[in-house]
């Protein structure tokens, strides 16, 4: 056997080597990263969607528990299982908002109230959107 075919054997066997090293290691890592950015879209998502949908409704009965649940389920995304400290003071201030909600009657106090939980959860949003990249790898 001369140089060439050793240099063909060595190539193959280095190739193959860092095909494994790939497909073991580095693909499952990127695949993981990707299906947590995708959970962390859709819950996203869906409690902004919710967030949006409480505004027009009357009885607030189970609504701050449900915003606490995704509070929970969205801090469970960071590293640490809590959100960055600005991010998780908005959550509390969009929950105590809806446990307000639940004793407001007067029409005067709904709209003010409405105009506090809209400008909350366009901060929300924001925050949502520049902490999502700092999901739990």
């Amino acid at each position: 056997m001369d140089i060439k075919e050793y240099a063909s054997i060595f190539i193959s066997i280095f190739t193959l080597v860092i095909n494994i090293f790939f497909y073991i290691i580095i693909a499952p890592r990127i695949n993981y990263r990707m299906k947590n950015k995708e959970r962390m879209y859709n819950l996203c998502s869906e409690f902004l969607d919710y967030l949006i949908t409480i505004t027009s409704i009357d009885n607030f009965d189970g609504v701050p528990t449900k915003i606490r649940s995704y509070s929970i389920r969205l801090q469970l995304m960071f590293r640490d299982g809590k959100a960055p400290h600005e991010l998780r003071e908005t959550l509390e201030k969009v929950f105590q908002l809806a446990k307000k909600r639940k004793n407001i009657t007067t029409d005067e106090n709904i709209n003010i109230w409405q105009e506090d939980m809209r400008s909350t959860t366009f901060e929300l949003r924001v925050l949502l959107s520049k902490n999502g990249k700092k999901v739990r790898w």
